[in-house]
C-alpha cells in the first residue's frame, strides 16, 4: 500500500493526528481545519494515483506530481479559507468536498476510457472494500477498547477517556484506509473480462430495494391524488420521500446491470421502464414543492439542493 498510495496513506495519518489534537481543548484547535482538509486528500490522493496509474504513469513523473500537487494546493486552500467560514458553512462545504472527490475515485481510473464492465466491478471491488472494512474496524475496535477497560479494572492502569475516541480516530483514519486501499484492483484490463456476479447482489435489488421502491411509488401517487382532490399543496416531506425513492431505484437498477440481459432478469427492463414513467408525477409534485416553498421563503441552501437534485432526477 505504501509503494501503491503514499501520498494517501500520509493523508490518511496526518487526518488521524490531526483529528487527535483538534479533539484537545488547549491551543491546538487550530488544528481542526487541517484535520478537515486533510481528510479531504485522502480521497483526493487516492483519485490521483488511480486516474495516472491507469494513463502508464510512475509516481514521480511530471503528470502524477502535477495533479498531487494540485490536489495538495487545494487541501491547503480550504484549511486557509476555514476559519473564515460559518459552522453551516464549514458543514456544507466539508460535504460537497468530500462527496466530489469520492465520486471522482469512482471513475478516475476511466476517464476517456469507455468500458462499463470493468467500470462496475471496479466500483464493486471498492464497494464491497468499503464495507469488509468498516465491518473489520468496527471489531477491531471493540476488542481494543475492552482490552483498555479490562486493563483499568484488572491493573489498575490509568485510561483517560479520550483514549477511546483516540483509538478510534487511529482505527478510521489509518487501519481502515490502508485495509481498503490494499484490496483496490491493480489489473483493470482483467475487471473488463470479469463476468463474475454475487447473487446476493440480485437478491437484494430484486426482493428487497425494488418492493421499495413499488411500495413508495404508490404511496406517492395515492399523494398525488389526495393532493389534486383536497387542493393542498404538497407536504414537506415529498423532497425526502422523492429522493429516496429515485436513489433506491437507480441503485437497483445499477446493480444488476452486468446481467439486466440475461434470460432470468427480463425484470431489469420492465422495471426500468415502469420506475422512470412512474416517478414522473412524484418529480411534477416535488417542483410544485420547492417552488412553493421558495416563493414563501426565499432560496436556502437546503433548497438549492433539492431543485438542483430533482433537475438530475428529471
Amino acid at each position: 500500500v505504501l509503494a501503491r498510495f503514499p501520498e494517501t496513506l500520509l493523508a490518511a495519518v496526518a487526518a488521524a493526528v490531526l483529528a487527535v489534537l483538534s479533539t484537545r481543548h488547549d491551543p491546538l484547535v487550530g488544528a481542526q481545519p487541517w484535520w478537515a482538509a486533510t481528510s479531504l486528500g485522502i480521497a483526493a490522493f487516492f483519485s490521483v494515483a488511480m486516474l495516472t496509474e491507469r494513463q502508464g504513469a510512475s509516481r514521480f513523473t511530471a503528470p502524477r506530481l502535477a495533479l498531487d500537487t494540485l490536489a495538495a494546493a487545494g487541501i491547503i486552500a480550504v484549511a486557509v479559507a476555514w476559519p473564515g467560514w460559518s459552522d453551516n458553512a464549514r458543514g456544507h462545504r466539508l460535504v460537497h468536498f468530500a462527496l466530489a472527490t469520492h465520486l471522482l475515485a469512482s471513475f478516475a481510473p476511466f476517464v476517456r476510457r469507455h468500458r462499463p464492465n470493468a467500470f462496475w466491478q471496479y466500483n464493486r471491488a471498492l464497494f464491497t472494500r468499503f464495507l469488509v472494512g468498516g465491518l473489520y474496524s468496527a471489531v477491531l475496535f471493540a476488542g481494543l477498547a475492552v482490552a483498555l477497560a479490562a486493563s483499568k479494572q484488572l491493573f489498575g492502569f490509568q485510561v483517560p477517556e479520550r483514549a477511546y475516541l483516540t483509538l478510534w480516530i487511529i482505527i478510521v483514519f489509518v487501519f481502515n484506509t490502508g485495509y481498503f486501499l490494499a484490496g483496490v484492483p491493480e489489473d483493470l484490463d482483467a475487471l473488463d473480462t470479469d463476468t463474475s456476479y454475487p447473487g446476493g447482489l440480485r437478491v437484494f435489488a430484486q426482493f428487497v430495494l425494488v418492493p421499495l421502491v413499488a411500495l413508495y411509488l404508490v404511496m406517492l401517487t395515492a399523494y398525488l391524488v389526495k393532493v389534486l382532490v383536497t387542493g393542498q399543496w404538497p407536504n414537506g416531506w415529498i423532497g425526502w420521500l422523492v429522493s429516496s425513492v429515485s436513489a433506491a431505484g437507480l441503485l437497483a437498477i445499477l446493480l444488476v446491470h452486468p446481467v439486466r440481459d440475461r434470460e432470468e432478469n427480463r425484470w431489469v427492463s420492465r422495471f426500468t421502464r415502469v420506475f422512470h414513467l412512474a416517478l414522473l408525477p412524484s418529480i411534477a409534485m416535488l417542483f410544485a414543492a420547492i417552488g412553493k416553498r421558495i416563493g414563501q421563503y426565499g432560496f436556502t441552501e437546503e433548497r438549492y439542493y433539492l431543485l438542483a437534485l430533482a433537475l438530475w432526477i428529471t
